[in-house]
């Protein structure tokens, strides 16, 4: 298989993303099944408490039959049944309609559970919406201009993320990363301890580091094939990262679906500026 010939096919860099992507749905809706109870009278996720943070003309239009314990398995199943059928057959006439359906529940999701939204829950709404108009338009030139849109979105996300940690002071002292890693939900007592004994030089070269790369994400861009694989491959290791230590699995996975866009698009500017 030759990377640089296949990545830079439309066709095969879009059931690359879908995969993922669907896969993604899949473990967060695991996820979700995981803590369902939470969702009952008794939880803490309880739609007479949650129903408290949206308009009450929402309220009166029936949300709670949706929106109930036992709406919620529903949403959840549609998702794992709609992840799985793309895993398996990424393209085809109801890829279209299982990728409405994921983003439909997925806007459902974000309405019924709004504590707890993170950046990945929004890239994974765009990601849908991208890949849905593409499959709906059936145009190779409209599944060029979403693969385009999924990478800028991406490289964005990350450039952006740079320029504001550089911007915080507590980033460049690097008492950021100590802050982060000694909280409850987030962090790591192994990882804090090390860092408030290490503290300042372990958490400034993180902290820089980290800054360093995000900032300078969008090289990866125009960076010539393979060299710019080191930008993703960095992405790969710090989403892991995150994901064992901090629990943030769909950061991950959400994420390296957008990276064969990003192949995808360097690809053809080197292509189009040879």
């Amino acid at each position: 298989m030759n990377l640089s010939v296949d990545f830079a096919q439309a066709a095969f860099v879009d059931a690359c993303i879908i995969r993922i992507y669907s896969f993604a749905i899949c473990l967060t809706s695991l996820e979700y099944f995981a803590i369902i109870k939470q969702f009952g009278k008794e939880g803490i996720y309880s739609w007479e408490m949650m129903r408290l943070n949206v308009s009450h003309k929402f309220n009166e239009l029936g949300a709670h039959y949706f929106f109930n314990k036992t709406g919620v398995i529903v949403i959840l199943l549609a998702r794992m049944i709609c992840g799985i059928y793309l895993l398996v057959i990424p393209n085809s006439i109801i890829s279209g309609c299982a990728l409405a359906l994921i983003v439909i529940t997925s806007l459902m999701l974000s309405i019924r559970n709004t504590i707890g939204n993170d950046g990945s829950d929004q890239m994974s709404v765009i990601l849908g919406i991208s890949l849905l108009i593409s499959a709906v338009f059936k145009d190779i030139r409209i599944k060029e201009l979403s693969l385009y849109f999924i990478a800028t979105q991406s490289i964005l996300s990350y450039v952006i993320a740079g320029i504001a940690k550089l911007a915080s002071k507590k980033w460049r002292s690097g008492i950021a990363v100590f802050q982060i890693m000694n909280t409850e939900s987030f962090g790591s007592k192994k990882v804090a301890g090390y860092l408030k004994v290490a503290h300042p030089i372990a958490g400034v070269i993180a902290a820089w580091h980290i800054m360093t790369v995000e900032a300078l994400f969008f090289m990866a861009l125009f960076l010539p094939y393979p060299y710019m694989l080191i930008f993703l491959f960095w992405g790969v290791g710090f989403h892991f990262y995150n994901a064992v230590v901090m629990g943030l699995n769909n950061f991950f996975w959400v994420f390296i679906a957008t990276y064969p866009a990003i192949i995808y698009t360097n690809l053809i500017l080197h292509v189009f500026f040879k």
